[in-house]
């Protein structure tokens, strides 16, 4: 990794998530957690992402 961007880790850990559901030997409550936890990072890159790149007068309008 060669930023250190909030939206860059965020991906990344979503690859992560993304990786571990495609393992064959996984629990129901394995695959609840994964799918919880991907839907978790993709809405803080859409709210926290964006907030960050957004100039502050911006932000407390949205």
């Amino acid at each position: 990794m060669l930023t250190h961007e909030l939206e860059a880790v965020l991906e990344l850990l979503a690859f992560v998530v993304a990786r571990k559901t495609m393992k064959p030997d996984l629990t129901v409550t394995d695959i609840l957690l994964c799918s919880l936890s991907f839907v978790i990072l993709l809405a803080a890159r859409k709210y926290l992402a964006r907030a960050a790149t957004l100039p502050d007068e911006q932000v407390e309008e949205a």
